[in-house]
């Protein structure tokens, strides 16, 4: 099922309860603010939300948050978890780009910030070397 008013955000039900872990925001290629997201979870009697960004990368593209964007992810996410816990749970993550001979860049991000990652594959490279 997809919500109507929050594109990008997919929800599926486990045993009657309503969660997902894997949403987007106006971080990177989603459309809407955090807190809609949330609100919207909350309208839909979710128990959990989980924002998993595209985490950004040495250069730019389309999906990606920028780098100079993650410092007020991280801290947006901490407001709204203070804000609504006593309505749902919600989860920081980043969804992190594997790149063959890249993977000092997968563990550059602060895991102390992160409730849990998802490790993604976007880009191969070409026998060149290049993306």
């Amino acid at each position: 099922m997809r919500c109507k008013s929050v594109p990008h955000c997919f929800f599926k039900p486990l045993l009657n309860v309503w969660y997902n872990y894997h949403c987007h925001s106006n971080f990177c290629d989603g459309l809407e603010p955090l807190e809609s997201y949330v609100l919207t979870a909350i309208e839909k009697q979710f128990m959990a939300i989980g924002f998993s960004s595209h985490a950004p990368l040495w250069f730019e593209n389309s999906w990606n948050m920028p780098s100079e964007k993650l410092t007020d992810y991280f801290a947006e996410l901490i407001a709204l978890k203070k804000k609504y816990a006593s309505q749902i749970e919600i989860y920081t993550s980043l969804e992190l780009d594997y790149l063959e001979g890249e993977e000092a860049w997968v563990q550059s991000f602060p895991a102390e910030e992160l409730d849990y990652t998802i490790l993604s594959v976007h880009f191969l490279r070409a026998k060149t070397g290049e993306l």
